[in-house]
């Protein structure tokens, strides 16, 4: 019940907020001029659309300062190749080169744009695009592995990102009730299923 009371207040937040716009303005009666309001710039930052990989770091390795971010355009289909788009974005402004390259797991294949193009004396903070066509074999769940490698003062640091990709349904349909059997463990067979 707490937590139901607690979803109907911040649903109702935004509505009070809105409300509240614009209220308690009177207009000035001199007839002043309407105010020009200049355009907003463009802010050199990845959509909102697009999601963080995940990073993996050996023990004792710090990891690079560079963040990395994808999106996928479409669903990908098994068969059918699917756009994605890859922003890598600079945490230091002491990188020199940023560079790396993407490839699938089995059953999920690249087929273009599996090479990270080098960007020399990248700004930080604004990122890096690249643009990847990936193409499944099969419905399932895979993984792509991007390995993005930056140059800092003559010594070459690399990391490994993580991307997972549903295409198609995902996993295979699981079998009907009553017919799972435990898995094989360590190298021994599986027990029967349980007659009811």
């Amino acid at each position: 019940m707490r937590i139901l009371t607690r979803l109907i207040a911040l649903s109702s937040l935004p509505l009070a907020l809105l409300a509240g716009c614009g209220s308690g303005h009177t207009p000035d009666p001199a007839g002043a001029a309407p105010v020009a309001h200049k355009a907003a710039k463009p802010v050199d930052t990845p959509s909102a659309t697009l999601v963080a990989a995940v990073a993996s770091t050996k023990a004792g390795t710090p990891p690079i300062p560079v963040q990395v971010k994808f999106a996928l355009h479409e669903h990908p289909q098994a068969g059918e190749p699917a756009e994605m788009d890859l922003v890598l974005i600079p945490r230091s402004e002491v990188i020199e080169r940023v560079f790396g390259a993407v490839q699938g797991e089995e059953g999920l294949t690249v087929v273009s744009g599996a090479d990270l193009a080098e960007t020399q004396k990248p700004v930080e903070g604004v990122p890096i695009k690249y643009t990847l066509k990936v193409l499944a074999k099969q419905d399932g769940i895979y993984e792509l592995t991007a390995t993005v490698s930056v140059d800092m003062g003559g010594i070459v640091s690399s990391q490994i990102y993580s991307i997972p990709v549903l295409a198609g349904r995902g996993m295979a349909d699981l079998p009907a009730a009553g017919t799972v059997t435990a898995p094989a463990v360590a190298g021994k067979p599986a027990a029967p299923p349980a007659k009811p």
